[in-house]
């Protein structure tokens, strides 16, 4: 139970659900009800979908770009920080039309509940949990040789959790 909790936490605040919460209100607002729950619907699956195809695929996907996470770190940073600085000095505020067939997608789905922070946050706690799966608590490996070869291969780039692997000479 301790570790969901410690899963938990950081991804609740990663999707900060409290501050999603006013934009979709005022992107849903004259919406009949139906509407309204078909937009939060796709929003949730949407989300979801992004969320976990980049816990399967993510660290290879930025392995093979070469991106570290500490890049993607730092370009979501960067992002955030461009878009405060253009809310701050752009005086006129206009009011964008938006698909409502697409909106549970874009821009409720991703990037506002699954964005950088999420991602990242995936990252982070899939190398911690991943590496304390492998260890096991008395530091015996709790998966199979194949199993820990096939998650090389999928992080090939990674000598940091490449190195906490058992060395074998059979080659997959």
């Amino acid at each position: 139970m301790k570790d969901f909790w410690l899963c938990f936490v950081p991804l609740f605040v990663a999707v900060d659900a409290v501050g999603v919460l006013p934009m979709y209100l005022g992107l849903t607002v004259g919406l009949d009800p139906s509407k309204h729950r078909r937009v939060l619907y796709q929003s949730v699956v949407t989300a979801a979908a992004v969320a976990l195809a980049f816990l399967v695929a993510g660290k290879a996907l930025l392995s093979l770009l070469g991106i570290t996470v500490a890049d993607f770190m730092i370009a979501g940073g960067i992002v955030l920080f461009v878009i405060s600085v253009t809310d701050l000095f752009t005086t006129e505020k206009t009011q964008r039309r938006v698909d409502v067939d697409s909106l549970g997608a874009v821009p409720l789905g991703v990037p506002l509940i699954t964005g950088p922070a999420v991602l990242t946050t995936t990252i982070l706690l899939l190398d911690q949990y991943l590496a304390d799966l492998r260890t096991g608590i008395e530091g015996e490996p709790m998966l199979g040789p194949h199993l820990e070869r096939s998650v090389i291969v999928a992080a090939p780039n990674d000598r940091a959790f490449d190195s906490r692997l058992p060395r074998s000479d059979a080659r997959c």
